[in-house]
């Protein structure tokens, strides 16, 4: 069996001991093991035996105290303490506070792809840092997955952390083939949806995997902004971090405000901001093209001819977002509309749903761009066999929505991500501004994993499109087609003629305006709608 990722850093037993008992006989570090979480395809018979599996590699390890599980299950049941699928790190802390542990161990296998797939992490309750996490796949009958959870446990309570050596700005880490860069990354989200991780994370593992013989990372989630600064001082003291990578645009006063307090820290901040400190960079991803590329699906699989398009975006910049997309639909169903619906921050929480729920009275049956479990948990009720509602997103995983979702994630922060890393441990790292898309790899179909929903794809395949350029050809086939054409700048949406929705022409025949263009988000650039968009927008 060959493991998929090797997620996060493994700690040496010895010298954790030692940290926690300075002046006293070594004890092993306590450790609970939850029952694996398994996905509706999975036989729950296999629970048990898998979690004692995970629960036998540890003990075996002799580097820790393994709580029994019959002791784990029923002091969660006196804590009336419900474990499911939907368990955050900050819940999982929550357990191991109850069962006086020091670290806690949680899994989930899935069944995609005729292949079985466990991951399991630890999670240290003090911090609530990941400190281990990795993940093995194989195929077969489902007791595959005793072999999996053999593998999975072994490698959990295999020690052998690294050295952790801190790096200045501009200078690489020194300490020879010992040495590791020793990074931490910062969501206000979740890493992953039902074990499929995010953009951020995804890239995470990927470069963890690569670069594991000087890498060392930890992604710390679903941290509100108060707690953005208690974070920064855990990975940097606890972790000997000395990079710090945000994924979150609403994190920047933090980042500003905590930079200062560690000089000899590097911080990378998604989003844009001017008077940075000296040791702060920016980056951010230019995804525009990908909002018609889904506008040419959201088309195609349409039959109502109504599109919903909730969104959080406003100003300039939701405008051209909303054209982008309206245009790949009219590309290819020129009689639908796009029904538009301005949420605010309301977007990504449950107060979205009587909107969502209203769309879908109107007649919508696509909904996009999705990057909210509301907005999937809606169009999932409101779905049947005879009638689908389907969703298109840019980051949330298809797995867990096969039924109804569409796409995957489309973004790879792999090599940006890359590149800074590179920069940091070579000691050439120089503050400034990173500005990556299509052509550079981040807006990437399928980001680091499979593109399309496998059972969506027969309607893909099915639906035909009459183009100018290509013939008739899948609209499957277009939206691939369009993507290599965007790549290369021969392709560009805003194409005249293109009317508003008073039917004036806003961009005249042959005129060419660039997507691509960082300074859209300047109030009055495009304060209009195209004809085929319903509905209004506020400016701010």
């Amino acid at each position: 069996m060959t493991p998929i990722y090797n997620w996060g850093m493994k700690r040496s037993t010895v010298l954790l001991a030692v940290l926690l008992f300075p002046f006293q006989l070594v004890a092993s570090p306590k450790v609970a093991v939850l029952d694996v979480v398994v996905s509706k395809e999975i036989d729950p018979s296999v629970i048990v035996p898998v979690t004692e599996m995970i629960i036998e590699e540890m003990v075996a390890s002799k580097a820790f105290t393994v709580l029994d599980r019959s002791f784990v299950a029923q002091v969660l049941k006196e804590k009336e303490f419900q474990v499911s699928g939907l368990v955050s790190d900050a819940q999982i802390v929550k357990v191991g506070q109850y069962l006086g542990a020091d670290y806690v161990v949680a899994g989930r296998a899935q069944y995609v792809a005729d292949s079985y797939f466990l991951v399991a992490k630890m999670i240290d309750v003090k911090t609530g840092v990941i400190t281990a996490q990795t993940s093995e796949t194989g195929q077969g009958k489902v007791l595959i997955l005793l072999d999996l959870a053999r593998a999975v446990g072994g490698k959990l309570a295999g020690g052998g952390g690294p050295s952790l050596v801190a790096s200045q700005p501009g200078k690489p880490a020194q300490g020879g083939a010992a040495a590791k860069l020793s990074v931490g990354f910062i969501s206000g989200l979740d890493a992953s949806w039902q074990g499929v991780p995010y953009p951020p994370e995804a890239a995470r593992i990927f470069l963890q995997e690569k670069h594991k013989d000087w890498l060392a990372s930890f992604f710390v989630e679903r941290v509100p902004p108060e707690g953005f600064a208690a974070a920064v001082q855990r990975l940097v003291k606890e972790q000997g971090c000395r990079l710090i990578i945000t994924s979150d645009d609403w994190l920047l006063p933090q980042v500003q405000a905590a930079a200062p307090n560690h000089p000899d820290v590097i911080f990378e901040e998604h989003g844009w901001s001017e008077n940075r400190p000296p040791n702060v960079g920016m980056y951010a991803f230019n995804d525009i093209y990908g909002y018609y590329l889904m506008g040419l699906l959201a088309g195609a699989l349409s039959r109502s001819g109504k599109i919903a398009f909730p969104t959080a975006f406003s100003g300039s910049n939701g405008h051209r977002i909303i054209n982008e997309f309206a245009l790949g639909v009219k590309a290819v169903n020129p009689k639908a509309v796009v029904i538009v619906r301005f949420l605010g921050e309301d977007y990504w929480s449950p107060a979205a749903r009587p909107a969502e729920e209203a769309l879908i009275r109107e007649g919508c049956d696509v909904f996009a761009p999705a990057d909210s479990p509301w907005l999937f948990e809606a169009a999932r009720r409101a779905s049947s066999p005879a009638k689908k509602v389907f969703v298109l997103g840019m980051r949330m995983p298809w797995q867990p929505w096969r039924d109804i979702a569409v796409t995957g994630s489309w973004e790879d922060w792999s090599g940006l991500y890359e590149k800074i890393l590179l920069e940091v441990r070579d000691g050439t790292w120089r503050p400034g501004i990173r500005f990556w898309g299509l052509k550079e790899g981040t807006l990437k179909l399928g980001g680091l994993g499979e593109p399309f929903n496998p059972d969506i794809l027969p309607l893909l395949n099915k639906a035909r499109v009459m183009t100018p350029d290509f013939g008739e050809l899948t609209a499957l086939d277009l939206v691939l087609k369009r993507a290599d054409q965007m790549k290369s700048e021969a392709f560009e949406p805003f194409t005249g003629p293109i009317k508003d929705q008073r039917g004036k022409v806003r961009i005249q025949k042959g005129e060419r305006l660039d997507s691509s263009a960082t300074d859209w988000s300047q109030p009055g650039m495009m304060d209009w709608f195209v004809d085929n968009v319903k509905g209004t927008m506020p400016d701010r």
